[in-house]
């Protein structure tokens, strides 16, 4: 386990007790839009550019995740509760087409997730995380393993490329955190978007599964939210024309991937959405089932422009 001072040489950190007060996660937001938004993306993408900047650093990047991951209370050099060896999590990753996608299996595995990806998914969507270092760069990094793997997918598997085709997605949430949704109808369409930067996020291509997760978690004070969501790409004219003006830019295609083939549930038809930037066209009542589901009608776009790169991500 690294020590407050191995970190130092690399990342300042905030110091253990600010971690674990950044790790109790008090004000989690469903989603962030508007400016806070971008406030929020701006934030992160410093860390993205740190990491990427400074990839030869990827043994200290693993340290300090491992030493995070260790504050609460999980080793994958030990775990064995997983389908697959968590310990899997730490293999070498690099932008090098390997077929190695370990780390996707271990993130469609319910208890690998619960201890590993919720904690990062939380950390993105906490309004605080962002103030220790330590903490935002370790669920970037692991973010950037998983956009490896991605990339690399694509790359070997022509045909996961630029996945278009509606997706699903079910929460169940207090009824002010949907009218905060339901709200956003009330702004002009250029500014109905939504957004957890950075955050992975599942989705499928079976709105009966979302719908599942929905009425399993139904309750009082709580509504349904299914999101029925449309990925698109990018033609190549408009791509083509961004290029003309912006020729040194990265533009990545892995917003949304179809994983289900090397989900350990592939009947859950999965498609991963990567910091998915959605615009909402409506939101409405859904009567077709039992308890309280609004359903929210939503876009989002397969291609992005992708931020400085350890290697070209265009595909």
């Amino acid at each position: 386990m690294a020590n407050q001072c191995e970190l130092n040489r690399f990342v300042d950190v905030n110091g253990i007790e600010e971690l674990s007060k950044s790790l109790n996660f008090n004000k989690l937001k469903g989603f962030y839009n508007g400016d806070h938004l971008s406030e929020r993306m701006s934030t992160i993408r410093e860390s993205i550019n740190y990491i990427r900047r400074n990839w030869e650093k990827y043994e200290d990047f693993m340290e300090q995740l491992n030493f995070v991951l260790s504050q609460i209370g999980f080793d994958p050099a030990t775990d064995s509760s997983c389908h697959i060896p968590a310990k899997d999590l730490f293999k070498k990753r690099d932008w090098d087409e390997v077929s190695d996608y370990s780390l996707i299996m271990l993130y469609t595995d319910v208890r690998f997730y619960s201890k590993v990806f919720k904690l990062s998914s939380n950390v993105f969507r906490d309004e605080e995380s962002v103030d220790s270092t330590i903490l935002i760069r370790s669920a970037v990094f692991l973010v950037e393993l998983i956009n490896i793997e991605l990339h690399n997918y694509c790359i070997n598997e022509p045909a996961k490329k630029n996945y278009t085709g509606s997706v699903y997605r079910g929460m169940s949430i207090s009824t002010k955190d949907a009218q905060s949704v339901k709200n956003l109808l009330n702004l002009p369409l250029s500014n109905r978007y939504l957004s957890i930067p950075l955050s992975l996020t599942s989705s499928s291509k079976d709105k009966e599964i979302s719908l599942d997760f929905i009425t399993k978690t139904a309750a009082v004070g709580k509504v349904g939210l299914l999101y029925q969501i449309k990925v698109l790409n990018l033609e190549d004219c408009y791509l083509n024309l961004y290029w003309k003006y912006f020729p040194k830019s990265v533009v990545s295609t892995i917003c949304a991937v179809d994983i289900s083939e090397l989900s350990v549930v592939p009947k859950e038809q999965e498609v991963l959405l990567r910091g998915a930037f959605m615009q909402v066209l409506n939101v409405r009542a859904y009567d077709d089932v039992e308890c309280e589901v609004w359903l929210v009608d939503a876009v989002m776009i397969n291609s992005s422009r992708d931020h400085i790169a350890s290697k070209p991500l265009k595909t």
